[in-house]
């Protein structure tokens, strides 16, 4: 691994450590408020905005475990492993299928989470009334407008880099 590759995973492993410590005192803060009195809502609606926060800073915790996993096996393995799976002879092209490539995989890899995020944490919470087929609706829809927009867009950056000599300036 080269010195600068070692250098952005040990500044990414300080971020993370950081944010989740920053999660666990976060969880920590709202247990000491939950132990004080409700001022405007009613005790019960208190106490269950208070279990809400901390489910979610626990779900927050795991998604960045997760996260930083998904992270090292891209740096690592994975993003080699993409580069050398496509092969075309446009560069922009290719640059836009590596980019949406990378971006579904990663799509992919995160949805068990949303999904027990929004029909199992969401809806005990009564936060949640969205069924699973329009939860399935709304996502092909993003996905849609990701693929319109978003290659649209890296392939604008794609040909900036590619054209242009000092195109950082």
């Amino acid at each position: 691994m080269s010195s600068l590759l070692s250098y952005v995973v040990m500044v990414y492993a300080l971020y993370m450590v950081l944010k989740v410590y920053i999660s666990f005192m976060q969880i920590g803060y709202i247990k000491d408020e939950m132990r004080k009195e409700a001022v405007l809502l009613d005790p019960e609606d208190y106490a269950s905005a208070g279990r809400y926060a901390v489910t979610k800073e626990k779900m927050s915790i795991l998604g960045s475990f997760i996260e930083f996993w998904i992270f090292l096996f891209w740096v690592g393995f994975g993003l080699s492993w993409l580069q050398n799976s496509i092969h075309l002879e446009n560069d922009i092209l290719q640059a836009v299928v590596f980019v949406d490539v990378l971006i579904i995989i990663n799509y992919f890899i995160g949805l068990p989470m949303d999904i027990y995020e929004k029909f199992i944490v969401d809806t005990k919470f009564g936060f949640n009334k969205m069924s699973f087929s329009l939860f399935v609706l709304d996502s092909l829809k993003g996905a849609v407008l990701f693929l319109i927009f978003g290659s649209a867009v890296i392939a604008g950056i794609a040909y900036f880099v590619l054209n242009f000599e000092l195109w950082w300036l």
